[in-house]
């Protein structure tokens, strides 16, 4: 059996994809009419491309020169804009502005009104503009009492203010509401399952940080382990509850540290938020083994953030564990994986029916499908550290389950791909060949 390398940053970069984005929606809009063009979806639900979010803003262009007077038009033509990308903030703004103008009880238009004073404060105003985004998310609860969408904005400016009672009834409402399906559910509850108890887990987006929330809120799972999302890190506030009071005061970092490491980044050059200073704090303690409990990155979470931990990491199930020790010198940046310890999660601790369930929407374009690739690529890697080390069962489980979810997600190609590895590292099986042979073609 031939040995198989470890794994160059570039490689796993290609592989374990940042799927977790921050926008919202799950359920149809409350006012979505028949005749109208498609709902822009969020990003959470689906990804178009640019030239097909340009096509959506013409149709809804058209809707609105027909009927000037529909609200949820707006709201979903500044949507296709935002995702498009060529439109301004501003102009953006003021489409949302008049669809709330033109029916302040629409759903749509106080949810979207709610995202922009929640997203757009700055530290002075910021608790002044949360309260304006509450009152009209709450609004669009009561108009709209099924629709999940608002819950999300309202645990996120809810938390920050230290409410946690209320923010994690709003996680709930999540869940009771269909705002979170069961792939991702259980994505998160996976998550949770891969870390080491005491652990800190850095986020990416929603699709990476809500599901896990709201497990632990809604069901008391795996309290001990502290979700931190990178963009609400940047709220001094969020940081103190997320780092140091679950920590019960003994966290990586204390209270003072984070004030005062706030007032010297206002005061000093931003090359990047303060959100990525705080973790780069964390995950230097964890490296130095000043901060002694387990530190970990989502998958999903992007390459940039993933650069502070260097190479001092190592992929535990579906999370990067931040390994204390020495960084390697430039050059020998190679990552690996403890497969064992990341198969006997796969078998005996994650929940894994909802990643091939047929009854599930998955699309060509679903955000969801993008998120469940993750699997394969982690299983990928543990059969070629298996092979590696030269553990034939394991090497062989590890395939089989790889290219198992491969074929389910119609990944064809990658599944071959995947085959002809394994032919390659396991030359005596014959298994691999038939794959190809007979299922693969």
């Amino acid at each position: 059996m031939k040995p198989i390398t470890r794994f160059p940053i570039a490689v796993l970069a290609a592989l374990l994809m940042a799927a977790a984005l921050p926008p919202r929606v799950r359920a149809g809009t409350p006012s979505m009419l028949p005749g109208m063009p498609p709902e822009v979806k969020s990003l959470r639900d689906r990804i178009l491309t640019g030239e097909e979010y340009g096509k959506l803003i013409r149709l809804w262009d058209g809707y609105i020169a027909k009927h000037p007077a529909s609200a949820v038009a707006y709201v979903q033509k500044a949507r296709a804009m935002r995702y498009e990308g060529s439109a301004s903030l501003e102009e953006r703004a003021k489409l949302i502005e008049k669809a709330y103008e033109i029916d302040p009880d629409c759903p749509e238009a106080l949810a979207a009104m709610a995202d922009r004073f929640s997203y757009n404060a700055g530290d002075e105003e910021r608790f002044a503009s949360f309260r304006k985004a509450e009152k009209l998310a709450l609004r669009a609860v009561r108009l709209a009492p099924d629709w999940p969408y608002p819950h999300f904005t309202l645990w996120s400016i809810t938390l920050p203010q230290g409410r946690i009672a209320d923010a994690e009834r709003h996680l709930g409402a999540l869940i009771d509401k269909g705002g979170i399906p069961a792939p991702l559910l259980d994505f998160g509850y996976n998550m949770l399952q891969s870390a080491r108890p005491g652990a800190i887990i850095f986020t990416n987006g929603d699709n990476d940080t809500y599901p896990p929330e709201a497990i632990r809120a809604r069901f008391g799972i795996r309290e001990d382990v502290s979700i931190v999302n990178l963009s609400l890190l940047n709220y001094p506030s969020y940081a103190v509850e997320a780092l140091v009071r679950r920590f019960d005061g003994d966290g990586p970092v204390t209270e003072k540290e984070i004030r005062r490491w706030k007032k010297e980044w206002n005061s000093g050059t931003k090359e990047r938020t303060f959100g990525i200073f705080l973790m780069k704090k964390v995950v230097d303690r964890a490296v130095e083994g000043a901060w002694k409990k387990p530190v970990y990155f989502a998958v999903t979470v992007a390459p940039e953030p993933l650069e502070y931990a260097s190479s001092n990491r190592e992929l535990e199930g579906i999370l990067w564990r931040v390994i204390p020790g020495d960084r390697p010198a430039e050059g020998e940046e190679e990552i690996g994986i403890d497969a064992a310890r990341t198969m006997r999660l796969y078998h005996n601790r994650f929940r894994m029916e909802s990643a091939t369930d047929f009854s599930f929407p998955w699309g060509a374009r679903s955000a969801v499908r993008r998120l469940m690739s993750n699997y394969p690529a982690v299983l990928w890697m543990a059969a070629n550290e298996f092979g590696r080390i030269g553990d034939e069962d394991g090497m062989r489980d590890a395939y089989r389950e790889a290219i198992r979810m491969l074929r389910f997600e119609g990944d064809g190609d990658r599944a071959k791909a995947y085959a002809k590895a394994w032919g390659a590292a396991d030359p005596k099986n014959p298994e691999p060949g038939q794959l190809i042979d007979k299922e693969l073609r």
